[in-house]
């Protein structure tokens, strides 16, 4: 990641990522890299797959909208609200979340599929 950053021309995106600091997943984002990506004008996007969301320190088995709020306030802290978004994954890891977290109560409104999200953004270019 570290090497990445050092030679993009462009702000990097971590699309279905957490905080390190918070589960030890590799997948998840170090500090260090953090601060990099905010230097790089970058983006972190909080996944909510249980794996990458409570592990070591935390402990925990399920993840839960709290839990998932914890990665982004301590992105923001880090890094800055410009910086931390929202990569939940909702296709491919509902069926692996906890029944008991409050997961369609998340998003009270409709999401555009993703085509058409990038077809409105290619349009504005």
């Amino acid at each position: 990641m570290v090497s990445t950053l050092a030679i993009a021309r462009a702000p990097v995106i971590y699309s279905h990522s957490s905080a390190f600091a918070l589960c030890n997943h590799y997948r998840n984002v170090q500090d260090d890299v953090l601060k990099l990506t905010k230097t790089n004008g970058g983006l972190v996007m909080v996944n909510f797959y249980d794996k990458y969301v409570t592990c070591y320190p935390m402990n925990g088995t399920e993840s839960t909208l709290a839990h998932v709020a914890d990665h982004i306030d301590y992105i923001k802290n880090l890094i800055g609200v410009d910086h931390v978004g929202i990569g939940a994954d909702y296709d491919g890891v509902k069926a692996e979340m906890s029944h008991e977290a409050p997961h369609e109560d998340m998003l009270p409104f409709e999401v555009a599929a993703p085509e058409e999200v990038c077809h409105t953004r290619l349009d504005t270019w």
